[in-house]
């Protein structure tokens, strides 16, 4: 007659350790976890709040924000300007500085930081301007975003 042996406790317990890290090794996510959302349209107030330059005029535009839930990153878009940025999980970006104009002619540099809530965004950005032709200078903008459509998603 055969000999049946006991199983062991690592025999017993292996495959339902395995049997619990399988989700966690699947790279799905709890789609009851609310995950950050900021993409859409936001009709965006625009106010020139510093400014050491001359001429310098400011106009209320469309911002669209380009955002896959979840992710990191956004892209924005205000006028004919589109920005690259960070988003933390709490709703605050801020963009990878811009430097737009001619060469050898007057220069701006444009960074932008702010915050999402559900409703919309606030926002400030700032623009260094230089040129080897006058003397450089700056301004700050405030921009008050209020989200178009369906709210925002900020866990």
């Amino acid at each position: 007659m055969p000999v049946s042996h006991p199983a062991s406790l690592s025999q017993l317990l292996l495959p339902l350790l395995l049997a619990a890290a399988l989700p966690a090794c699947s790279g799905t996510t709890d789609p009851s976890i609310e995950q950050i959302h900021v993409a859409g349209t936001y009709g965006t107030v625009v106010t020139l709040t510093e400014n050491t330059c001359t001429g310098i005029t400011v106009q209320s535009l469309p911002t669209s924000v380009a955002h896959t839930e979840g992710s990191t990153s956004l892209t924005l878009t205000h006028g004919p300007l589109t920005y690259t940025g960070t988003l933390t999980t709490a709703g605050a970006f801020t963009t990878t500085p811009r430097t737009v104009g001619d060469p050898g002619g007057p220069q701006s540099t444009l960074s932008i930081a702010g915050q999402f809530s559900a409703t919309g965004f606030v926002a400030d950005v700032t623009v260094n301007v230089t040129s080897s032709t006058a003397p450089n200078c700056a301004y700050k903008v405030h921009w008050v975003g209020t989200k178009q459509g369906s709210p925002n998603t900020i866990p």
